[in-house]
């Protein structure tokens, strides 16, 4: 099965990928997506291809245990029916997130199915960051991307304006807007971060799958990318304001995209120096008390001959 299963994986994953695109193409957040599909491939086939990999498994898998053809079989019906469903309702509208979801959740579950039949479920759990990667391509629920939105905006805005007026900008809060000298600074839902947000979720569990970096450490990464994400997003705003204040509306517009994504490069680097740092501490060697390894030239006494 080493070239059966990653071309079924292929196929249902292809699939999920073709209904996702025209999100990335009109979504406002997802474009991403475009380089998540083939870095995923390219993960899910280094693993594969490692010995060391399938060497890992707690057990044969289910296909050792004699599992009935009738069980296969049974599967790939559900399978064929659940994604049959999903593509139907996709038909109606590309980018209606609810058939999406349901159509990746079933790829989720159906790719460790068959991975937990094939190689056991120690293999199986192993691929389990690598899937969470590829599935930061599928856009969330739309009421929870917008509270998010609002709460990032919120306490982005509440944050940005006490240092801006630390370095000089007369800027008040009037509910989800600054305001300098009575004109609206145009730091809006677009600036509060959302996108960067997203797409630093996606480079943490890239940085961790990529370095192959140990459970816990992954989970520290993931937490610093939305740490990273919200405090350069604040020093984003802040440029941004200060740009308006002081250069004009004209300027700010100049500048818009170019301060944000070189917000988005300091987090990304931040990410990669600290997934790079975490890789190094996993490989140093233990420390070995030097009471232990080194023999005192004077410890035995003059007589204990």
């Amino acid at each position: 099965d080493f070239w059966i299963i990653p071309g079924f994986l292929a196929l249902i994953w292809g699939q999920l990928f073709w209904a996702l695109h025209p999100t990335w193409i009109h979504g406002q957040y997802y474009d991403y997506g475009w380089i998540v599909a083939p870095i995923a491939a390219w993960f899910f086939w280094r693993r594969w291809a490692n010995p060391d990999e399938i060497a890992k498994a707690s057990r044969p898998g289910l296909s050792g245990k004699g599992v009935g053809i009738v069980l296969v079989i049974g599967f790939l019906v559900l399978l064929f029916a659940a994604l049959t469903f999903s593509r139907t309702l996709e038909r109606f509208d590309p980018i209606w997130r609810v058939p999406l979801i349901f159509h990746a959740g079933v790829v989720f579950l159906s790719t460790h199915l068959v991975l937990w039949w094939s190689r056991g479920w120690r293999v199986s759990l192993a691929y389990f960051p690598l899937l969470l990667f590829a599935m930061t391509a599928v856009p969330w629920p739309a009421n929870v991307e917008n509270q998010i939105i609002g709460e990032m905006t919120d306490r982005l805005l509440t944050l940005s304006a006490p240092i801006s007026r630390m370095i000089g900008i007369p800027v008040e809060m009037s509910g989800s807007a600054l305001i300098a000298n009575g004109q609206v600074i145009k730091i809006d839902e677009g600036c509060s971060g959302i996108r960067s947000f997203q797409s630093l979720i996606m480079a943490g569990l890239f940085v961790g799958e990529f370095m192959m970096l140990r459970t816990w450490h992954r989970a520290l990464l993931l937490s610093l990318a939305m740490v990273f994400g919200f405090a350069t997003n604040t020093l984003r705003a802040t440029i941004l304001t200060w740009i308006f204040f002081n250069e004009g509306e004209a300027t700010f517009d100049q500048f818009h995209d170019g301060v944000g994504f070189f917000a988005f490069g300091l987090a990304a680097a931040m990410l990669l120096a600290t997934g790079h740092w975490l890789d190094r501490m996993a490989t140093l060697p233990p420390y070995e008390d030097d009471e232990e390894s080194v023999a005192a030239p004077d410890s035995a006494s003059p007589g204990s001959a």
